[in-house]
Order: C-alpha cells, then sequence, then structure tokens
C-alpha cells in the first residue's frame, strides 16, 4: 500500500533495511523517518510512504487493512519538475 507518511507510519510495526533485513520500527526509528518527509513537504515535494504485508502461502488478506504492516521502501519524494 502507499499514501501519506503521517497515514502509513502509525501502521507500520517493522522496517525493511537495506540489506534487506527486517527489524521493529521503533519510536526511535520512526522520528527521523516521520521528520524526513515533514522536511520534503515543508520544501513543497509530494511526499510518499509504501508499505507492504507478508502473507503466508494459500492465506487470504486480513479484512481489516489497517493491521500491522512493514514499512517497505520508506518515504521518497516527487518534484514534479524534471531533472
Amino acid at each position: 500500500m502507499k499514501g501519506a507518511p503521517e497515514a502509513l507510519l502509525p501502521l507500520c510495526t517493522t522496517i525493511r533495511e537495506e540489506d534487506g533485513t527486517v527489524g521493529p520500527l521503533t519510536g526511535q526509528r520512526r522520528r527521523p523517518i516521520a521528520g524526513q518527509a515533514d522536511a520534503f513537504a515543508r520544501q513543497g515535494l509530494r511526499v510518499l510512504a509504501a508499505a507492504e504485508r507478508q502473507l503466508a502461502v494459500g492465506s487470504r488478506p486480513p479484512e481489516n487493512r489497517e493491521e500491522a504492516v512493514d514499512l517497505q521502501v520508506g518515504i521518497g519524494c516527487e518534484t514534479g519538475r524534471p531533472l
């Protein structure tokens, strides 16, 4: 799923590191991510977060989309201007 960082971050319980490992998304890890998203937004950039939920083979997704998800990509921004 993707959306505004302020909407997705509270749903995330883990974070995927650059090396592919997954660890807990603690308040200490969450604050700099939220801070960077805010900094981008203050610059007038469109900021998105992306998250994923791992499901066991053969299982169905939960009906409640807001159950715990993994923060997969962190945050990114789109300038809307050619580079």
